[in-house]
């Protein structure tokens, strides 16, 4: 039997609430040429009853119906049992416009792409059914192939790795593959940097066709206990630069660049005994890149370079006049720049640059 062009991969665990909107939109692509596996994790709800009731009416749905055993492994799983020349993710309980998948493989094999990646919607239900346009990729040169080592912008795009296609011979050459680790979140993180890393031929978007749901208090993202979990991810990524010789100094330099955005993202939405515990991870690890010189200030806008030094330096004196000086004269200096200039601070000096992504090459 001819292999589909698209697989399209669903996790599921006990999301019946959403379930029926997400699959509903699936099937009614433009696009009819794939196979839509849905794996579920061990749903204790109606969720299987709902894929099954959808199986039956189209036979393009495959279910893989497991114990439960976390987001990574049902990942592997689908990628595994995938025919298609292109793989696609949707979350269970979000949902897609009917021409997003027409689109994206069209221009992936246009173009000989190993990824395509589009813009998406924030939707919630909240005061009624609204999708707003997330605009992820401004900044970013879309609707034309790049080499994401040479234009490192889009590793500083959220890793929402939904919004976009992979060609299934790209993600199995280079071992691409999702974190295993039981009942973790953050999943994302390690795959989305692998693809950004190993890709050698890419485009981005500017159009969204999913609708990212985030009124879903069930989210893993919402889970602060589990915020350890990206700390493993980043370790897994940058293992996987070693263990294939890849993890040059500034390889490394842009790993620890994205993953301080990771961090701090993570670290202003804890309290109490679980911000001290990851603000101490946090510290270590940078402290080693820092003794390893990895860390380069011009890879950061003076505020965020400063607030980096207060993580690694909170006592310090010095650190804490910057601080104040820089507070004092950045408004004089905002209210003469337009756009996304800023303030950047190099070693004592002050300089104007454009900072919407760092500012260094990675090869």
């Amino acid at each position: 039997m001819k292999n589909p062009k698209l697989s399209v991969l669903v996790p599921v665990c006990n999301v019946e609430k959403y379930l029926d909107q997400c699959l509903t939109s699936i099937v009614n692509q433009t696009f009819t040429d794939m196979e839509i596996i849905v794996i579920n994790d061990g749903s204790t709800d109606n969720s299987l009853d709902i894929i099954k009731k959808f199986a039956v009416q189209d036979k393009r749905i495959r279910i893989i119906d497991k114990p439960n055993e976390g987001y990574g492994k049902s990942m592997n799983r689908g990628l595994d049992a995938a025919r298609g020349k292109y793989i696609g993710i949707v979350e269970s309980d979000d949902w897609i416009d009917p021409d997003m998948y027409e689109t994206l493989v069209t221009i992936a094999e246009k173009n000989d792409l190993d990824v395509v990646k589009s813009d998406y919607f924030i939707y919630t239900t909240t005061g009624g059914d609204k999708s707003i346009k997330k605009n992820e990729l401004r900044g970013q040169k879309c609707h034309e192939v790049f080499l994401p080592r040479k234009n490192i912008g889009v590793f500083f795009v959220t890793p929402s790795i939904w919004s976009a296609i992979y060609k299934r011979e790209f993600l199995n050459k280079n071992q691409i593959r999702f974190v295993e680790s039981p009942g973790a979140s953050y999943q994302d993180t390690a795959f989305n940097f692998k693809v950004w890393f190993m890709a050698d031929r890419a485009m981005l978007l500017d159009k969204a066709f999913l609708h990212y749901r985030c009124d879903n208090m069930n989210a893993s993202v919402k889970s602060t206990g589990k915020v350890f979990c990206v700390a493993d991810e980043w370790h897994d990524a940058e293992n996987y630069l070693r263990e294939r010789g890849l993890l040059t100094q500034n390889a490394e330099k842009l790993l620890a660049r994205i993953k301080f955005n990771s961090y701090t993202w993570n670290l202003d939405r804890l309290t109490g005994d679980g911000h001290e515990q990851f603000l101490k991870l946090f510290r270590q690890e940078f402290l080693s890149y820092k003794d390893r010189k990895i860390l380069d200030c011009q890879c950061f806008d003076y505020k965020y370079w400063n607030k980096l030094m207060r993580v690694l330096y909170p006592n310090s004196l010095a650190v804490r006049i910057r601080k104040a000086f820089f507070d004092l004269i950045r408004p004089i200096y905002l209210m003469r720049i337009q756009g996304n200039w800023r303030v950047h601070y190099l070693f004592g000096k002050i300089k104007i640059r454009q900072t919407h992504i760092p500012d260094f090459n990675l090869f």
